[in-house]
């Protein structure tokens, strides 16, 4: 759209006083070299907002269609409008390099960043809303830091209404209260779903004073991985190409049926590697059950038998 008719409606709107026949006219032409055939109902627009004439009979919706795109034109200069910016935005969602969307719009990387930043900041106020009963917390690998090493941050879901609520940067108790403390209801919380590290146990335990911390079921299936890594290491070597590592860090029910047959096979003259697999399948077996009584027979009869394993990891 030409720069030319948002400043001389710009001039109109901030106009004190009653325009001049000229300085109307003048407005007319450059509605008319547009195409515009609502001329007069933004004429209509002008006076109603500047004078705050609020009646009923106010302007069509067209003409405030063309008034806000008039006026979203930014004053210094740079030649957008809401339209566009929405546009860009979209495509900032849609794609999958950003690089590629001020290449395709003919905008300055600067521009979109800061807009983008803005309506993704407009976007999570929108979002703030009292802690839930139930919160997840979990930590997330998003970048490198400057030498190489794994910047971890902390995402907070909430679990009742499966929704990302809060991006922390850092994984520390510190870190967590100063940028959680501005949400408020944290009192209602029952449940806090975590892996074992203590820097979350700490905080949920001091942040969430009514909640009961519960073990993460991800982190808790792979309690066994470090053991039964450890003794397929001494079998087969430190290799993690062989597939049968593979075969035994998976789900039992994911195997089709000959990768399983040949994986009990490999497993029977290793009983202690096979008690840990087998415990492994136990754990995930008990995670499908639906039925608490069920779940509460099982699981007694899970520790029991772990009480009087042979294998030291499995001893409780």
């Amino acid at each position: 759209m030409h720069d030319g008719i948002a400043n001389v409606f710009r001039e109109y709107v901030r106009d004190e006083e009653l325009t001049t026949r000229d300085q109307e006219q003048r407005l007319r032409l450059v509605f008319a070299d547009a195409g515009f055939n609502v001329i007069e109902e933004c004429l209509d627009v002008a006076s109603y907002e500047r004078d705050e004439i609020h009646d009923a009979g106010g302007p069509s919706e067209a003409a405030r269609q063309v008034v806000a795109t008039l006026m979203s034109i930014d004053p210094k200069g740079f030649r957008h409008t809401r339209r566009y910016a929405y546009a860009a935005l979209r495509a900032c969602k849609r794609y999958s390099d950003l690089s590629h969307v001020p290449r395709d719009f003919k905008c300055s990387a600067g521009w979109l960043y800061s807009t983008l930043y803005e309506q993704l900041e407009l976007e999570r106020r929108t979002r703030l809303y009292p802690w839930p009963a139930k919160v997840g917390i979990d930590e997330h690998f998003f970048r490198c830091g400057k030498h190489g090493f794994r910047d971890f941050d902390t995402v907070v879901v909430d679990q009742k209404n499966r929704r990302l609520m809060e991006v922390v940067e850092g994984r520390t108790s510190g870190d967590l209260e100063e940028a959680l403390s501005h949400i408020p209801g944290r009192e209602n919380v029952r449940t806090v779903a975590i892996d074992m590290s203590d820097p979350y146990k700490s905080f949920a335990r001091r942040f969430f004073p009514n909640a009961v911390i519960v073990a993460d079921k991800f982190h808790v299936l792979r309690l066994l991985s470090p053991a039964i890594n450890r003794h397929r290491k001494a079998i087969t070597g430190d290799k993690r190409t062989n597939p049968i590592r593979r075969l035994l860090l998976r789900n039992g029910r994911d195997l089709d049926p000959t990768s399983r047959w040949a994986l009990r096979t490999w497993l029977a003259p290793h009983p202690a590697l096979r008690a840990l697999y087998e415990t492994k399948e136990r754990l995930a077996s008990f995670y499908r059950i639906r039925s608490y009584e069920q779940a509460a027979r099982v699981f007694t009869a899970l520790t029991d038998s772990l009480a009087h394993a042979e294998v030291a990891e499995l001893q409780t």
